[in-house]
């Protein structure tokens, strides 16, 4: 959408067009508009144009971004809202949970993670995602998955797909989990 933007802008002079193609360009974290964002932590700001409606009488541009847990999202808002103003654009929010942090040491995620690593002698370093989970909602609580390394990743694209013997074994894994979790406690 933003790359459509991109060349469209230089057709027509239309406001919201022009804060996509000018602005937001083809930037996933959105360090073309404010700046690069990230910590330690979480990794890098993801930002993208989720969707557009356009009618007689508005335009809304709905924007998703994943901020990292340190930064502070009112300040990171009135960026938004500065480079907004030129184009004649607002700011209004719709949906907001805010980001959330375990650990890697909490006791929470060393249980998930041995349970995971015994059963697949896989020592990499956990994935963190930016992901709106349930998780999110709830303290101490993480969105635990398993991926492994020889299949590809086809999460949320066509043909989504995953070999039965890694269900199995992430089956597995999450029995390890919640025994170990309930015989801690």
């Amino acid at each position: 959408m933003t790359r459509l933007a991109e060349a469209l802008c230089e057709v027509y002079d239309f406001n919201p067009l022009n804060f996509m193609g000018k602005c937001i360009k083809n930037d996933a974290r959105g360090s073309s508009l404010l700046g690069d964002i990230s910590d330690e932590q979480s990794g890098s700001l993801t930002f993208n144009v989720a969707c557009v409606e356009i009618d007689s009488k508005q335009t809304k541009i709905g924007l998703d971004m994943r901020i990292p847990v340190t930064i502070d999202k009112d300040k990171l808002i009135e960026k938004l809202i500065k480079a907004l103003l030129p184009y004649d654009l607002n700011d209004q929010e719709f949906d907001y949970i805010a980001p959330f942090y375990v650990p890697l040491d909490s006791s929470l995620v060393t249980t998930l993670l041995s349970a995971y690593q015994d059963i697949t002698n896989d020592r990499s370093r956990p994935l963190i995602s930016g992901g709106a989970t349930f998780a999110r909602t709830m303290n101490q609580c993480v969105a635990f998955g398993v991926m492994f390394g020889d299949p590809p990743d086809l999460m949320h694209q066509a043909n989504e797909k995953w070999e039965l013997s890694n269900m199995f074994k992430a089956m597995d894994i999450h029995v390890e989990v919640i025994y170990r979790l309930c015989a801690n406690n």
